[in-house]
């Protein structure tokens, strides 16, 4: 595959560019997974993740968005432990906004 050259066969070109990354054999819909996880978690709000996914049912979102009790007991733990902030926008002379805590 190189640059500039059109993808006659996205099939190999997808199982090339797998195993160049290291990770052979993989297809596309392993990804979806970890795509919906780590879009959560990055804050992206789910109607948005589930959007740009394509997912269209609720249920089918839920099968992909898997939250280990770990990983809830931890975000638990965060939200008992620190205190809620209130944000408020400040403008600055130069008219750029920016967030105080």
């Amino acid at each position: 595959m190189g640059a500039g050259k059109p993808i006659r066969d996205v099939r190999h070109a997808w199982g090339k560019a797998c195993k160049a990354a290291g990770v052979p054999g993989r297809i596309p819909h392993d990804m979806s997974r970890p795509a919906i996880r780590n879009m959560v978690r990055g804050g992206i709000p789910e109607r948005v993740a589930m959007s740009l996914s394509g997912y269209k049912t609720r249920s089918v979102f839920e099968r992909h968005n898997i939250v280990s009790e770990r990983v809830a007991a931890r975000k638990l733990s965060a939200l008992v432990q620190e205190p809620m902030r209130v944000e408020r926008a400040a403008h600055t002379p130069t008219g750029v906004t920016r967030r105080i805590h």
